[in-house]
Formats: C-alpha cells, structure tokens, sequence
C-alpha cells in the first residue's frame, strides 16, 4: 500500500515513531475483519474538528468509481489553495497512487484495513492512507500498523536511515459510536528478530499503564466507507 502513515495518533505522533515493531503481532493475519469499524471517525484531541478518519476495506478503495472530476479541482473546490502550475503535478501524484494501490492489491490483501487521515480542514492534500490488521493478545485488541518513514529536511535530503515496520495500538475499548486507543511505547520492539518475540513482549506489559502512550478518544460521526472522494461531503 502506500507508504505513508494515522489514525491512532496522527501523523505529530507517528512521523519518526520511535515506538515501533520489527514485526507485526502475528505472521500472517488471523482475526476477520470487523466491519463496526468502518466508517468515518473524528478525533476528540484533533484541535481542526473538520479533520476526520476513513476506515475502509481494502475492497472499498479497489472497487471506487473514478471520479469525473480532476483530483486537483477537487481539492480546490474544497478551498484548499493551489497554484495554477501545481495542478498537473498533483493530478500526477493522485493518479500514481490509485496505479500503487492496484499494484500493490495482491502483495497487501491481507491487510483489510484501509485508514485515511483527512487533514487541512478535511480534505487530505497529502494522500496519507495506511494499512492495518487486527490481533488478539490474551482477549485484548490490537492494531498492527504498517509504518514506513524516511527522514528528510526540508529540502528533501535523506537525515538518517529510514524506518519500516508496524505501529502497535491498543483498542482500549471499542463500540458502534466510540473508540479508545493508545499506543505500544516500546522502543525494543524494532530489535524483535519475529512476530513471537513482539507477542511476548507485549504480553509481558499488556496490563502495564506504563507500556502505552498517546491515549486517542475516537467517536463515529458516519458510517459511510465506500467512497474516497465522497468521504468529505459525509463528514462535515
């Protein structure tokens, strides 16, 4: 999938993580979707209360309709400023990332979540979507996010080594309208040499309060999930 990354702590938490695993909590995905989930979702910590999230089926994003408009046009529909010369390279990098999603559909269909952050006031300018499964640790829910960074200045030069694996959040409870999340504040998890060692490490702080970080209060304002670009005109 893209290789952007969310939904538990956005992107002022996420961008250059150190909390993250080697190795997502199972080999392969195990726990069946759960559908609840989908939909669109606000953060009560967001300070833009028209920011939102977009939980999605990997099949919803495959199976949209193209949108007649242009991408770019969308956007500046929306009220997001953009430069007439911006247009086409953003039409480009909007197009280049259906064409990875295509690509990607058979390396990633174990990934049944899709998460799309909308910032900018809630409408995504940064295409941020991210993957997730679902695992169980002795009955508690956790999401493993697959998490990809490269550090850059502001110039776009490489800063360091880039960092790749999964972002471990906890489902601390979970209803139709609500969810609470916090995060795995590990920071041995990226040394984990398998997905058995990251189960037992976070075994061993499951009960923890120490263990976590970055406690998020989500609350379900739709249940619309089908479409990426209609998203907005349900969410606000």
């Amino acid at each position: 999938m893209i290789k952007y990354f969310i939904w538990p702590a956005f992107c002022l938490v996420l961008l250059g993580c150190k909390n993250y695993s080697g190795y997502a909590l199972d080999d392969k995905p195990i726990v069946k979707l759960d559908t609840s989930l989908c939909g669109i979702w606000k953060c009560a910590e967001d300070t833009d209360k028209a920011n939102f999230v977009l939980v999605q089926t990997l099949d919803d994003l495959l199976k949209e309709p193209p949108s007649a408009k242009s991408p770019a046009d969308m956007l500046r529909e929306s009220g997001y400023h953009m430069k007439d010369e911006d247009t086409a390279a953003y039409n480009k990098r909007s197009h280049d990332v259906e064409d990875s999603i295509k690509r990607e559909w058979e390396k990633r269909k174990d990934y049944p979540y899709q998460l799309t952050y909308f910032d900018h006031h809630g409408i995504n300018p940064h295409f941020q979507t991210f993957d997730a499964t679902e695992s169980i640790v002795k009955g508690k829910r956790f999401l493993n996010v697959y998490y990809h960074h490269v550090p850059l200045d502001s110039k776009g030069n490489r800063l360091g080594e880039e960092e790749e694996g999964y972002l471990l959040v906890r489902l601390l409870q979970v209803s139709n309208k609500s969810i609470v999340t916090a995060m795995v504040a590990d920071t041995t998890l990226k040394y984990a040499q398998s997905a058995a060692e990251v189960r037992k490490k976070v075994t061993n702080g499951l009960n923890n309060s120490h263990y976590y970080s970055d406690t998020m209060h989500f609350y379900k304002v739709n249940n619309y999930h089908v479409g990426f670009w209609d998203a907005p005109k349900h969410a606000n």
